[in-house]
């Protein structure tokens, strides 16, 4: 019990600490989510569909036409 009360008293001294860490964690979090965002929309404006590489059409359909005549 005495240690119970230890911790609430270490609780209650020091909450201008505790809630400048939580403020800080929260400000960091949200600074790095608003950078994801940023992130996200800006790969997202400049990805332009890419068109299917001709070897790799050819070669494919040369496997199939292998397999076929097997």
């Amino acid at each position: 019990m005495n240690i119970l009360l230890d911790i609430i008293h270490w609780f209650i001294n020091n909450v201008d600490t505790l809630q400048q860490v939580h403020d800080n964690t929260v400000d960091e979090l949200i600074r790095y989510y608003e950078l994801y965002v940023a992130y996200r929309q800006v790969r997202e404006t400049h990805q332009e569909p890419s068109p299917p590489d001709q070897e790799q059409v050819d070669s494919s359909e040369n496997d199939v036409n292998k397999n076929d005549k097997a």
